[in-house]
């Protein structure tokens, strides 16, 4: 599943593989390293050594960042994710602050802006993820950054997005993470060049 070079699938395709089971690994031990970096970004970079991170979190699947995200980081959590599976397992997660959405991403829209906003192994997904990356500049607040993480195989399709990535935006810090089992995450944050 992870990291295919397609388009997004469809809402039943996407609700048919979280009732499968295919995204319970995400939650495996060996998947927590990236995971952790995305954190520190979070606390280093979007206002959650303050305590008051505003985190948009595109394709959230079933809340997973949330799940490990200390709850005195952040003011405001939203979730969007475009499978009604996923949305429902994490909508108990839901509070004042927290709020999860069930919209295809590429649609979503909103008047709140935030400090952070993360594409967490999604990115590859789309058939313009740049397009999707400017598209969601207008949900930052000023000073706000995106973390972009990117399971890497072999590709120079990923090469050529992460080339295309740093050539519309300044990166204020880069990770390359491996965990035991060998598999290679790259975590950047990052700016639109405009902002800096």
């Amino acid at each position: 599943m992870r990291g295919q070079n397609s388009p997004p699938r469809t809402k039943e395709e996407w609700d048919a593989s979280y009732i499968a089971g295919d995204w319970d690994y995400m939650r495996r031990s060996d998947e927590l390293e990236h995971y952790k970096t995305i954190l520190s970004e979070c606390y280093e970079f979007g206002g959650g050594r303050d305590g008051d991170a505003y985190i948009l979190d595109v394709c959230c699947g079933e809340g997973i960042l949330l799940d490990l995200l200390p709850s005195d980081w952040y003011t405001r959590y939203v979730g969007v994710d475009l499978s009604d599976v996923a949305i429902q397992r994490a909508k108990d997660k839901e509070n004042e602050y927290v709020s999860f959405v069930r919209e295809d991403v590429r649609h979503f829209q909103t008047s709140e802006r935030f400090s952070i906003i993360v594409f967490n192994e999604c990115l590859y997904y789309f058939q313009q993820p740049l397009a999707l990356l400017k598209r969601y500049e207008h949900y930052l607040s000023p000073n706000g950054v995106i973390i972009i993480s990117m399971y890497q195989e072999h590709s120079n399709q990923r090469e050529d997005l992460w080339n295309r990535i740093g050539a519309s935006y300044v990166i204020e810090n880069e990770h390359k993470i491996e965990n035991s089992k060998g598999l290679i995450w790259i975590v950047k944050t990052v700016r639109p060049a405009n902002r800096r």
